[in-house]
């Protein structure tokens, strides 16, 4: 393990330690699995379980293999008189295993975009995002021309991320 690896293990872990302890907070968005709902770059406010059991349509944050991972609740199942959570990226064809509630950290309440506005995340997907989340699962290539027009349209706004160190009191 490099030293990359070893600091990107231990934000995750005290990332999740602080979930565990109740605490709401905030993560830069670094992976594109859940485009167009998620975008590298933003940054998502995670509320522990504990204050909000996932839904059907909420984005539930783990850790998998090391890694945090938000993921939407896809479907929940019944497995031995217990509720599993099963998630999947927006962008991805598979699903991720079933987890449990020992292993659910906390639930994405909304994003802080590049423009430092905050986007709460509804369960409730606009067709338009089901239409463009199934062309980016479906197609290597709309996938990375969603990445390319989001980078652009982040650079043409001229916000940049700086602006989010003035986005305090903008969430909850």
């Amino acid at each position: 393990m490099n030293a990359g690896e070893t600091y990107e293990r231990a934000g995750c872990e005290l990332t999740a330690e602080l979930l565990r302890r109740q605490c709401t907070v905030r993560i830069r968005v670094t992976g594109s699995s859940m485009a167009p709902a998620l975008w590298p770059g933003d940054v998502i406010v995670v509320r522990p379980t504990a204050k909000q059991t996932p839904s059907i349509g909420a984005i539930a944050v783990c850790i998998r293999a090391g890694r945090l991972a938000a993921h939407r609740v896809v479907e929940i199942a019944q497995q031995g008189g217990e509720h599993r959570w099963i998630t999947r990226g927006d962008a991805l064809a598979h699903r991720d295993p079933a987890m449990s509630a020992a292993q659910m950290l906390g639930v994405v309440a909304g994003t802080i975009r590049a423009d430092g506005s905050f986007r709460p995340v509804s369960p409730a997907l606009s067709l338009a995002h089901r239409v463009l989340s199934c062309a980016i699962r479906h197609s290597e290539l709309i996938h990375r021309l969603a990445l390319a027009v989001h980078r652009v349209l982040n650079r043409l706004d001229g916000t940049g991320l700086q602006s989010l160190e003035g986005a305090g009191g903008k969430f909850p």
